[in-house]
């Protein structure tokens, strides 16, 4: 009498669970980062050390949702995935925000700020980043960062600002600015 019951329950539950359609898919979407790459007018990094003239000496920082990071001179995240060095890639991803720091592209042997890690899923609505360059002077940097589901996919609208002028619009995870101080 058992087996009756229990046959005709344990084909039903074969038949549910094996379905043509696709399992749902787990997603790791990559940080976000802001890179600033600064130079005077006549192209010379000011963030290279051996560059005469640099802003090192300066007391940079960088205001995000009123907390502000100071410029460490030396990388606090080795491993952040930039655009412009190559990081290893890893499943469920967790971002954190390291601050600012400054990092040096090896085969290029140029300088720049890198600001994050920003989730990358995470929802930014003209989010402003001030960059204080301890000389008086400072940038303002706006992020956008939508994410959106279609078709079960997701889709990224992303965009960015510097002192209100449209610089990117994209679905790139990093935020590339180049910036010229007189």
């Amino acid at each position: 009498m058992k087996a009756k019951f229990l046959l005709p329950f344990v084909l039903a539950l074969l038949f549910v669970s094996c379905g043509d359609e696709p399992n749902d898919v787990d997603y790791d979407y990559s940080p976000m980062g802001v890179y600033l790459f600064v130079t005077d007018a006549d192209g010379n990094d000011l963030l290279n050390p051996e560059t005469a003239g640099n802003i090192l000496g300066n007391e940079i920082t960088i205001k995000y949702r009123n907390e502000v990071y100071p410029l460490h001179l030396e990388s606090k995240n080795p491993v952040l995935c930039s655009p412009l060095q190559k990081a290893p890639r890893r499943k469920y991803y967790l971002a954190m925000l390291y601050g600012a720091y400054l990092e040096k592209i090896e085969r290029t042997g140029e300088y720049y700020i890198c600001f994050g890690e920003i989730a990358g899923e995470e929802r930014l609505d003209m989010e402003e980043v001030i960059v204080e360059w301890g000389d008086g002077t400072s940038d303002k940097i706006t992020l956008y960062n939508l994410l959106e589901w279609k078709k079960k996919k997701p889709f990224f609208t992303r965009k960015s600002w510097l002192n209100d002028v449209l610089c990117y619009e994209g679905d790139a995870p990093g935020f590339v600015f180049n910036i010229i101080k007189d």
